[in-house]
């Protein structure tokens, strides 16, 4: 009887013991869900930290608390639906509006969160080419309501054909463009072809420089220091009549350079404006090599070697000449 008593009692015991454990729990999440719990987080913003009680249960309510309305385009982190826990810190970027202007008529509107104009070029896959210019600058600041511009630079190698096919082409597509359209400078003869560096702005063409001359029946190419224009030829020959010297003087057919003078080379110039032993191409006459002087050779005036005086005298005075200067070595192709 004892032990049927003392069984019941620690059956009714355990029983009570199990209930009594189940009503905690049960207050315990009742609790949890029903009285309110305050977490401290930190919320890092572009104007600083800012320390928060909040009630909220996750990062999307602590924005609700706060009256913050985000968009896709902001950066927070952790994310909106992340649970909060106590110390968490919150960061959170605003994106700003920005507009792209891009060459001549491409504009490109944005929000972003990238701290710099290179960041977010770079978010917006848009290469700059080495010319290309950026305002504002690249390491700049990105803020609300900012303007970018993009001009787009480039440089082509254009014949003077080529230039002006681009010319015609690009009054045809905007006949009313107000770009000044650089001036071309077409050889005074057939026989030569200039190769200019063009530079474009947003694809118009606004300057050029001459960069290369090309001997069209040879297609040999030079890069003339310097054009002399209006220059006037004369000629002379090796003989008594222009040097004062006999086919039996030592000094006979010798330049001033010392070499032996030879037709279609031997030229001689002012020293002063051409120097001695510099290739020159004479326009009409081809490439020349300066290694002569003469007391009437002067300033823009050019004696070309004939292979005798009678020609050299037939030849006369001929003026309004175009000479490129092109330096101690003969141009090849």
């Amino acid at each position: 009887m004892v032990h049927l008593e003392l069984n019941k009692f620690k059956g009714l015991w355990l029983k009570k013991s199990t209930c009594a454990l189940v009503v905690v729990g049960m207050v315990t999440i009742m609790l949890y869900f029903v009285i309110p719990r305050e977490y401290q987080v930190t919320l890092v913003t572009e104007d600083g930290r800012k320390e928060i009680s909040t009630e909220g249960r996750t990062v999307g309510e602590v924005f609700n608390e706060l009256g913050i309305e985000p968009i896709a385009e902001d950066y927070i982190f952790p994310t909106l639906d992340q649970k909060l826990k106590d110390g968490m810190t919150i960061q959170y970027l605003r994106a700003k509006s920005v507009t792209l202007f891009v060459g001549a008529d491409e504009v490109i509107q944005v929000k972003t969160t990238e701290p710099t104009v290179q960041a977010l070029l770079h978010s917006q896959k848009l290469t700059l080419g080495s010319m290309d210019q950026v305002d504002p600058t690249l390491d700049n600041p990105i803020s609300e309501a900012m303007s970018i511009s993009i001009t787009r630079v480039h440089q082509e190698l254009l014949s003077s054909e080529q230039m002006e096919q681009k010319r015609k082409t690009i009054r045809t597509a905007a006949v009313s463009s107000v770009v000044a359209q650089p001036e071309i400078e077409q050889p005074a003869s057939g026989d030569l072809q200039h190769w200019y560096e063009v530079t474009f702005v947003n694809d118009e063409p606004v300057s050029h420089i001459l960069k290369e001359v090309e001997i069209v029946q040879s297609g040999v190419r030079f890069e003339p220091r310097q054009i002399l224009e209006n220059v006037e030829l004369t000629a002379y020959g090796a003989g008594v009549e222009h040097t004062g010297k006999t086919p039996e003087d030592p000094g006979y057919g010798i330049t001033a350079t010392g070499r032996k003078v030879k037709e279609n080379q031997t030229i001689a110039v002012d020293p002063k404006v051409i120097p001695l032993g510099w290739w020159v191409y004479i326009e009409g006459y081809g490439l020349r090599r300066a290694e002569d002087t003469g007391s009437a050779v002067k300033g823009k005036r050019i004696d070309l070697y004939l292979p005798s005086d009678e020609a050299a005298n037939g030849f006369g005075l001929k003026k309004g000449y175009t000479v490129y200067l092109i330096g101690p070595e003969k141009p090849n192709s």
